[in-house]
This record gives structure tokens, sequence and C-alpha cells, in this order.
């Protein structure tokens, strides 16, 4: 091979190896009304904002006849179903890292969301059910994916089968609902109703049936973090916007 030849050569075969891998944090921020509700197990919910925003505040559980009022009505001591607040950590996705050459969309590889489990307490959950469960969440498929201009991130699109499972003792009980991120809008949604066993069964109580037909809700909306301008993207926007009134006034 020619000395000419070499360095094209070389060129092709960067591009032959595969791309790295890239992370991309998913933490986002949670509307305050974001909330979980269970209207037959305890006829209670808990929500965000009802906190003061410090540590160990109380979040739940709160009569869900009150939903939407400013004021609602606190079962027992309370419980902190919310321990970040609004400030979740999700997880995170990775994906081939692209070229940073235009306008560049690529597959999402691989999707953790363990942190949801802690973002939303599911021991808090339990203290209020009594029963303990986790969140699974489905596969990633070819729809999935993250968009790039000039290597800074344009888009994302991600949506994954969601649920909230429980053991019960006579099976696995899923409540079933959909995770979806369109860009920055977040949203968990899950309403759906199980058989299970009534944790609260008195067989000396003849109102008290010993299964039930359970509802569950979480209804989580807010924005990914990865989106929001830094503080020197917002002023240098502001200082473009300031030269360009200063040019018109001439």
């Amino acid at each position: 091979m020619s000395m000419k030849l070499r360095p094209f050569a070389y060129a092709l075969s960067l591009f032959a190896l595969p791309a790295p891998a890239a992370t991309l944090n998913l933490s986002s921020t949670m509307n305050g009304d974001s909330y979980f509700g269970d209207p037959v197990l305890t006829g209670s919910f808990s929500q965000i904002n009802l906190g003061t925003g410090l540590p160990g505040d109380i979040d739940g559980a709160y009569d869900l006849a009150d939903l939407g009022k400013t004021n609602p009505r606190l079962f027992g001591s309370g419980v902190d179903v919310f321990p970040n607040e609004s400030a979740f950590g999700v997880g995170s996705l990775t994906y081939s890292d692209p070229l940073g050459i235009g306008s560049e969309t690529v597959p999402i590889d691989s999707v953790d969301l363990t942190q949801i489990s802690s973002d939303i307490s599911v021991v808090g959950l339990g203290l209020i059910t009594q029963v303990t469960g986790n969140f699974a969440f489905g596969n990633v498929d070819a729809s999935d994916t993250v968009s790039f201009q000039d290597g800074k991130l344009s888009g994302l699109d991600l949506a994954l089968d969601a649920a909230f499972q429980v053991d019960t003792g006579v099976g696995t009980a899923s409540w079933d609902g959909l995770l979806k991120i369109t860009d920055n809008s977040f949203s968990l949604q899950i309403d759906d109703t199980e058989v299970v066993p009534n944790p609260f069964f008195n067989p000396g109580n003849p109102n008290s049936p010993q299964f039930l037909q359970a509802q569950l809700i979480f209804d989580f909306d807010g924005q990914v973090d990865a989106f929001v301008p830094e503080p020197s993207s917002i002023l240098l926007s502001a200082f473009a916007t300031c030269l360009m009134l200063l040019r018109r006034k001439r």
C-alpha cells in the first residue's frame, strides 16, 4: 500500500469501529401534584407537594376524598412517600455515541430505572397499604431513540411497559401501565385493578372480605433535567437578543 493511501484507509477503519457507548442521566423534576392513589385498600393518596419539602416530611397518606383540596385530612401520623420530593433520580439509559455531525438519531441500547423505587418509596407505600411491592419495566425496542443536533441532545423517545408488582403469597399481582419520555416530558401512568388478599381481613367480621378488587393509581408527570438549558446558554441567548434590539434601534 502506498503512503498516499494509508491515511484514507485509516479514516475508513475509524468508521468501521463500533461507536462507544454513552450514558444519559434521566433525573427529572416532577410536578408537585403528582400522586399515588389507593382507593380500595386504604382510601388514601400521597402527593409530592403536600410535604414541607424537608427530609422526613409527610407526603401521605391523606383522605382520597380530599384529593385536590388545600388541606386534606391526614390518616394517622403520616408517611414520607417521596424522600427526594420532586427531584426524581429515575435512572439512566445507554446508547451508541453519535458522530456529532448534523442531525442524528440513534437507538437506545438499555435502560436502568431502579431509582424509581427510591423516588417513590416502596417502603413508604408498604407502610400505607400493608403490602410491599416493586416497580418493573419492559424492554426497549427499535422505536426507543435519542436524537442529536451537532452532538447536542435534541430529542428523546422512550415508551416502556410499567408495572407495580406485589407478591401476595398466592401469586404476583401486577398493576400495569406505561412509562413514557418524549423529549423533556416525563410520564409514569398506572391505573389498574387486581384481585388481592385483603391485608386487613378479619374472619370474625362478616363485612370483611378475604379478597379485594384493589385499584392502585400512579399519576406522575414532570420534566427531564437533561433538557433544561444551562445558565451559560440562557445568558448567551439573552445577550444575542440584546444585540439584535440595539441593531434595530440604530
